[in-house]
């Protein structure tokens, strides 16, 4: 698989520094524009610094979120995403902090043709305010 089709079962890592909690700051948004097939990991839903994954496939969107966990701005934090069929988990400096099931699945075999790291397919969320380094998708 490459960067434009992602297998079914998934990993993210990455190291980010966040400088300003912006509205729906991406990591990544993998997709074919505005709600058109994408798979998101962002720091912040919102401007709240709590990171989320979004995916956005069809008929079965859905949203994975830490909401008892707001990332610190100014320092370096290691996040990381698994995603399975029935389950997804978020890691913060190797800790898990979401452990969840959830149907949540979408078509690997589409191509996405738009995809980013540090900027939305979506036009009215802001680019993110922060570094991001050593982004790593496994699978």
């Amino acid at each position: 698989s490459s960067l434009d089709q992602f297998p079914s079962i998934f990993t993210v890592t990455v190291w980010i520094r966040i400088f300003e909690c912006t509205n729906y700051g991406r990591i990544i948004d993998f997709g074919n524009g505005p709600s058109d097939q994408n798979i998101i990991i962002s720091y912040s839903l919102e401007r709240s610094c709590k990171p989320y994954a979004d995916i956005l496939a069809g008929q079965t969107n859905c949203r994975i979120s830490i909401q008892n966990t707001k990332l610190n701005l100014n320092e370096w934090i290691h996040l990381g995403f698994v995603f399975e069929t029935n389950r997804q988990k978020f890691f913060i400096n190797g800790i898990e902090k979401l452990n969840t099931n959830s149907s949540c699945s979408f078509d690997p075999n589409i191509k996405r043709t738009l995809n980013y790291i540090g900027k939305s397919n979506f036009d009215s969320y802001s680019d993110p305010n922060a570094s991001i380094d050593d982004i790593k998708i496994y699978n």
